[in-house]
């Protein structure tokens, strides 16, 4: 599973101050990666970092087609 957030988001925010041990516990085990986009804000009102946002929902796409 790839978790995708913008900057400072608040589900980052909340895995990082509540979930720590067990998000990197799941990353160590390979079952997620998560992802933080630099300059991205969570509407997208920075119309310019858009291509950043489609291009790690991309990876992330391609990543599940390739596992099947």
């Amino acid at each position: 599973m790839k978790l995708v957030f913008a900057e400072g988001d608040d589900g980052l925010i909340y895995i990082n101050g509540r979930l720590r041990r067990r998000a990197q516990r799941l990353q160590r085990g390979g079952r997620v990666s998560i992802t933080e986009l630099p300059g991205v804000d969570h509407p997208m009102h920075r119309t310019w970092m858009r291509p950043s946002v489609l291009a790690a929902l991309s990876e992330a796409l391609a990543e599940i087609d390739a596992t099947g």
